[in-house]
């Protein structure tokens, strides 16, 4: 298993992703592109993405046309792209996603490492990309 991070530290994000839009997109950016790097798909195959339900009211929109965007920039030629969208409690992988973001929080936030040894130790293969300025 591999788990890419994206940690944004909004006190020190430059002004120009401070809106979700744009501070969503750039995270895409560096995951969508950390992940490529380590598995690119081969011509004719298939990537499919998952998301939790999108909230469209309380910015799930720019969720989704930041992964759209960043989908369609980086995609290899001969490789299709879908976009799923499931509820995160009948989905097993977002739930694994769920609980490996739960671990990395209190790191950053608090400084308290303790649930994030407890599943690196798990030999978990961890990127973690720190997206601190505009991209």
């Amino acid at each position: 298993m591999r788990l890419i991070c994206v940690v944004a530290c909004k006190a020190a994000l430059d002004s120009g992703l401070r809106t979700p839009e744009r501070l969503y997109s750039a995270a895409f950016d560096l995951l969508v592109r950390e992940a490529l790097d380590a598995h690119a798909p081969a011509v004719g195959a298939q990537m499919i993405v998952v998301s939790d339900s999108l909230p469209v009211r309380s910015g799930g929109a720019a969720v989704l046309k930041a992964v759209r965007t960043t989908l369609k920039a980086h995609t290899p030629a001969g490789v299709s792209c879908r976009i799923l969208h499931h509820a995160s409690r009948a989905d097993v992988n977002l739930q694994v996603a769920d609980y490996c973001a739960w671990a990395v929080y209190p790191k950053w936030e608090r400084a308290d490492d303790r649930s994030f040894r407890i599943i690196a130790d798990a030999g978990i293969d961890w990127v973690e990309s720190r997206l601190v300025t505009a991209g």
